[in-house]
């Protein structure tokens, strides 16, 4: 069976610890793996995307230019509302009938993953890939116990983060060797944050 991956996020910017994750995801038995950046997280309803919509899925699109099996898809931000996984795990289900849908989170996300919109209603059909940060480890018993679904991966990506590289141009402080050098390009051709 066709395995697609789901991976949102904000992508505000894309740095190379998503590129890597995406990348492993792919390792990891995913065959495609489609890049849904939100327009509104559920998790982050105070802080929204410095750049717009359209720099974040400039950014991932020269990301990913040469990678064939990621698709950056603008599904969650045409929506022009709040972007549930639900949604996107149906939206896909409706797309790819005969599709598994892998989705590719965070050690923290997957911690909380019972508190997510409608979690009973998705969660027991989709397969989670786990990526969780170095000294998390694997914390997930009560996830086992909840009978879902997972494996949680045990190499880590870079320690990067979205908000410590706005952070860093911000201050004028170095962050270039945190993202691609077509994302570089596209931050400062756009001026962004």
């Amino acid at each position: 069976m066709n395995k697609i991956g789901i991976y949102g996020g904000s992508f505000d910017p894309v740095h190379l610890a998503h590129e890597w994750i995406a990348h492993r995801a792919l390792k990891e038995g995913v065959d495609r793996l489609i890049i849904f950046p939100c327009l509104i997280s559920p998790h982050k309803l105070e802080q929204q995307p410095r750049s717009s919509a359209e720099d974040r899925l400039g950014m991932l699109s020269v990301a990913f230019a040469t990678s064939p099996s990621i698709e950056i898809s603008d599904w969650e931000i045409r929506k022009e509302s709040i972007s549930y996984t639900w949604e996107t795990v149906d939206y896909l289900k409706l797309r790819e009938p005969n599709a598994k849908i892998v989705l590719i989170l965070g050690g923290d996300q997957f911690a909380v993953i019972e508190s997510w919109g409608r979690f009973s209603d998705w969660a027991y059909e989709v397969e989670f890939l786990v990526f969780p940060r170095k000294g998390e480890g694997n914390q997930f018993q009560k996830q086992s116990g909840l009978g879902l679904n997972f494996r949680v991966m045990e190499d880590f990506p870079p320690e990067i983060s979205s908000s410590q590289i706005r952070k860093a141009i911000h201050e004028n402080g170095p962050w270039e060797e945190w993202v691609s050098p077509e994302v570089r390009k596209w931050i400062l051709s756009h001026e962004l944050y």
